[in-house]
């Protein structure tokens, strides 16, 4: 799976906290993809900083194959927001690849 993160309005810390984070996390939604070749998978990890709030913001964009799929959450916190984030994607992740099974 090809990677690519994108960070708007962060300092160099947030950012390296983010990209460290993410590569922590990019195993569980691997484990899921194994059907599906890993040049053909891509995901696009979106973090955006709000001054005003304090808060983080992350969108991930995965595309596979057989569709694209899109997930986001906002966080005071980096690591909670990548966290909900994840449990989404994943959950969206898990039910597209239900309906494929149920398809084949």
């Amino acid at each position: 799976m090809q990677v690519n993160p994108v960070h708007k309005s962060l300092d160099e810390a947030e950012k390296q906290e983010f990209d460290d984070y993410l590569e922590k996390k990019i195993p569980r939604i691997e484990k899921l993809l194994t059907h599906f070749a890993q040049d053909a998978v891509l995901l696009t990890a979106v973090i955006e900083k709000f001054e005003k709030h304090s808060a983080f913001k992350v969108e991930f964009k995965l595309e596979i194959p057989s569709s694209m799929l899109v997930a986001g959450e906002s966080s005071h916190a980096i690591t909670k927001a990548i966290d909900l984030t994840i449990d989404r994607l994943v959950a969206q992740l898990k039910k597209h690849l239900e309906k494929l099974n149920n398809k084949v």
